[in-house]
């Protein structure tokens, strides 16, 4: 089994937030799955569309939601007896994305990977021995 190490002390907060949505299959695979939910979804489209078991996608929607990847139509306070359609927070996700190509890979690296430059293993690519 891969050994887990510690973050480096430098590491910026939303960085982390970033390795846990990102970093995670099942989290991957609930933002994916939303994409393609313009409109948005219930917890039991998800549950369809994944093939994964409620009580698996339950808590990683909870906590998508709870980092801000995730929205819903109805508050958390307020969900009694009611469904919740879930849709993917894009914005959030871009900034995420953002934040961790801009700390793995440095300020320039943005527009290059985000903004189509990289097409794939080239020398050139920021960070590239």
């Amino acid at each position: 089994m891969p050994k887990k190490i510690a973050p480096p002390a430098d590491r910026p907060e939303e960085v982390e937030v970033a390795i846990t949505v990102f970093g995670n299959e099942v989290k991957n695979e609930i933002v994916r799955c939303l994409a393609g939910f313009p409109e948005g979804a219930f917890l039991g489209d998800v549950v369809t569309r994944t093939a994964l078991p409620r009580s698996t996608v339950a808590p990683h929607l909870a906590e998508l939601e709870q980092l801000g990847v995730v929205g819903a139509d109805i508050p958390p306070g307020q969900r009694q007896g009611r469904s919740v359609r879930y849709s993917v927070t894009r914005a959030r996700v871009a900034e995420l994305l953002t934040t961790w190509v801009t700390h793995t890979f440095g300020p320039g690296a943005v527009g290059y990977f985000l903004g189509g430059g990289y097409l794939g293993d080239h020398d050139d690519a920021p960070g590239a021995p």
